[in-house]
């Protein structure tokens, strides 16, 4: 057994939140734990989404059809068995 919990204390363990987009990818910022790019979408894995969306903003990155949300269950498993505590 990797982890037991509800939905949402599996989702608050992993503590990720997803931003995705169109647009060029921004490279390093702050709080960006890992980016994915396929098909002309951006998606940021981060701990803190509001921060990384402050910060696309701030750096004048040109972007469309902003998603912001929380990790599903899926995502969340696949975090977990990517990284498994001890």
């Amino acid at each position: 057994m990797i982890a037991d919990g509800s939905v949402d204390q599996i989702r608050q363990y992993v503590g990720q939140s997803l931003v995705r987009f169109r647009g060029p990818s921004p490279g390093s910022l702050p709080g960006i734990a890992r980016i994915e790019e396929a098909g002309g979408w951006v998606t940021i894995y981060a701990h803190d989404a509001d921060e990384v969306v402050r910060s696309l903003v701030g750096a004048g990155l040109p972007f469309s059809d902003l998603e912001v949300r929380r990790a599903s269950l899926e995502e969340a498993f696949v975090e977990i068995t990517k990284n498994p505590t001890p």
